[in-house]
């Protein structure tokens, strides 16, 4: 039983990860310049790498 929740549980992280990330893209879409977008992106997953 923990194997099927456990996989829900990925599921359900990914899915609320990948909404929030598009929706910020939708709301600061304006107000982020495009070339800024990748720099800020490296930024936030940079120290994900290094841990």
């Amino acid at each position: 039983m923990t194997g099927p929740s456990i996989v829900q549980f990925g599921g359900l992280l990914l899915a609320t990860v990948y909404a929030a990330s598009a929706v910020f893209l939708l709301l600061f879409r304006h107000a982020i310049h495009p070339a800024r977008l990748g720099p800020a992106i490296g930024v936030l997953v940079e120290p994900f790498l290094n841990s």
